[in-house]
This record gives structure tokens, C-alpha cells and sequence, in this order.
């Protein structure tokens, strides 16, 4: 005997489970992954809770802003925003606070940095810049933390 979802919305979630088709839920924040069985987040979602987290218990002097650069864009847009200066591989959120400069790359648990994102992260580093890839909202919370950027830290 075969036990029915109570709600659309669970029915939503069993369908996507089996199909591997993006959750029907806010924002497609989740997918499932049909291997572990479990609704897996997103990068966007990732992102929209570290935004939010940010905006709402950030110290003050603290300044950030998302660097949207692997959006899809028009044939040519690409070519104009290079000529005027738009850099591959630049972390997600660029943070900035008393003087000093942050980078925080935000990826899924099993996300992977690309070549330009690599580089990119040691030139900044190199210019002394703080850069730090998270792999989900944890630790994403605890990079910020530990750099001194949220209250309470």
C-alpha cells in the first residue's frame, strides 16, 4: 500500500524527488538529489540567506554588494562589460568594513571553483584581500563570523 502525499505541496516534493526536477517552492530554491534522497539548496537560495543574514545582523561599518558576473546575458553584452573593466571569477559578495576587503564565494556542497575563480581569488588575495569559498550557508555563517563581521562575533 502506497501512502499519498497530504498536500500538493508534499506531492510537489515526491515528484521532484523521483524526477530530479527543481522543487515547485519559493524561488526553485531546492532541488533533489535522487541519490541521497534529500532536498539539496541551491546556490541562488545559498545566496539569498547569507544576503539576508548580512543585512540583518551585519556591524555597523560593514558594506557588501553581489558581483553578478556568471549571469546569462545578451550576444555581445559580455564583450561590452569586459571593455569596461568586468573581471571573471570574482567572488560572489565583495564585503568591505573598516578599511579591509573580503570575498566570499558561495557554492552547493558539492560545487566546484572554476579556473577564472581560482585565479581570481589569488590575485585578490595577493592584493590582501580576505577570500573564502563556502560550501553552504554554514559555513558561509562562520566565514563571516570569524572575520569579525557579524554582531554578536
Amino acid at each position: 500500500m502506497t501512502i499519498q502525499p497530504t498536500t500538493s505541496q508534499e506531492a510537489d516534493r515526491e515528484r521532484a524527488r523521483k524526477s530530479q526536477w527543481p522543487v515547485a517552492t519559493g524561488r526553485r530554491a531546492e532541488r533533489v538529489s535522487a541519490a541521497t534522497s534529500k532536498i539539496q539548496p541551491t546556490e541562488e537560495s545559498i545566496h539569498r540567506a547569507v544576503v539576508q543574514l548580512l543585512t540583518l545582523t551585519r556591524k555597523p561599518g560593514v558594506t557588501f554588494t553581489h558581483i553578478p558576473n556568471g549571469e546569462v546575458r545578451a550576444k555581445g553584452v559580455g564583450g561590452k562589460l569586459k571593455g569596461l573593466g568586468v573581471a571573471a571569477g570574482w567572488p560572489d559578495l565583495m564585503i568591505l568594513a573598516h578599511g579591509r576587503a573580503y570575498g566570499l564565494e558561495l557554492k552547493r556542497a558539492k560545487g566546484k571553483l572554476s579556473p577564472a575563480q581560482i585565479a581570481a581569488h589569488e590575485a585578490l588575495r595577493a592584493a590582501g584581500c580576505e577570500v573564502a569559498t563556502a560550501y553552504g550557508f554554514d559555513e558561509a555563517h562562520r566565514a563571516l563570523a570569524s572575520w569579525g563581521l557579524l554582531r554578536g562575533s
